[in-house]
């Protein structure tokens, strides 16, 4: 993509030097965004850097350089919410595990005669 206000001509030709697109910037622009088959935004968060950045980005360790490009494209907030979907379901089994200990410490035979014994009582 080019910028129309730094640029009043652009061009783009094959390997062969025939040229494919050309005049305006737009319309570089255009045919970058159908062929590439990406919107402008993507693509100059994604494909696009200006010339002092990458010697910036090339200079991040593999780690800082996936996590730059993991916000570049907004990857970062799925796995922030990834996250917190792992937090809700250990919360949850933690939960569950609670409740079950609670139901196995009823003993069903004491609670039937309690019952039973309670019935009798209410019949009186």
């Amino acid at each position: 993509m080019i910028n129309p206000a730094k640029t009043s001509e652009a061009s783009i030709r094959d390997k062969n030097g025939k040229l494919i697109a050309a005049q305006t910037p737009t319309q570089v622009n255009e045919f970058i965004s159908a062929y590439m088959k990406v919107d402008e935004d993507l693509f100059l968060k994604t494909i696009y850097a200006k010339q002092n950045e990458i010697d910036i980005f090339l200079q991040l360790n593999p780690q800082e350089r996936k996590k730059k490009i993991d916000a570049i494209m907004g990857i970062d907030k799925f796995e922030k919410a990834r996250s917190s979907c792992v937090t809700l379901t250990n919360e949850l089994r933690q939960e569950i595990e609670t409740r079950q200990e609670t139901l196995l410490s009823f003993d069903l035979g004491v609670l039937s005669t309690q019952i039973h014994e309670l019935g009798k009582i209410l019949s009186r």
